[in-house]
C-alpha cells in the first residue's frame, strides 16, 4: 500500500492480518517513519520486531531477516520505502 496518510490510518488495512509484525526499513527511512509505524502497531497491540536492512538483498541478509521471523514467531511484515527494502520483504514474508 502506499499514499498520502497512509501510515496514519494504518489500523484499518490490518483489522484481519498477523498479530505480530515485523517492521523493516532502510536506515533513512526507518528515521523517517519507523518510529511512527511502529508506535501505531504499539497502541493498537500488535507487537513488533523492528529490522534496519542492510540496503542489500544478500543472501546473507534475507538469513538474518528470517531468522528473527522464525524466531520471533512473526505473522506479519510491514515494509516502508521501496526497492530492495520491498524486494527483501516480499522475499522473507514467502519463507
Amino acid at each position: 500500500m502506499q499514499g498520502n496518510g497512509i501510515i496514519e490510518d494504518i489500523s484499518s488495512y490490518l483489522e484481519n492480518e498477523g498479530k505480530h509484525a515485523l517492521v523493516i526499513a532502510d536506515s533513512i527511512v526507518w528515521d523517517i517513519a519507523g518510529g511512527k509505524v511502529v508506535n501505531l502497531l504499539e497502541y493498537y497491540n500488535i507487537p513488533t520486531q523492528n529490522v534496519v536492512f542492510n540496503g542489500e538483498t544478500s543472501e546473507k541478509e534475507l538469513k538474518r531477516i528470517s531468522d528473527i521471523v522464525k524466531n520471533e514467531k512473526v505473522n506479519l511484515v510491514i515494509s516502508l520505502g521501496g526497492g530492495k527494502t520491498l524486494d527483501t520483504s516480499k522475499t522473507v514474508s514467502e519463507i
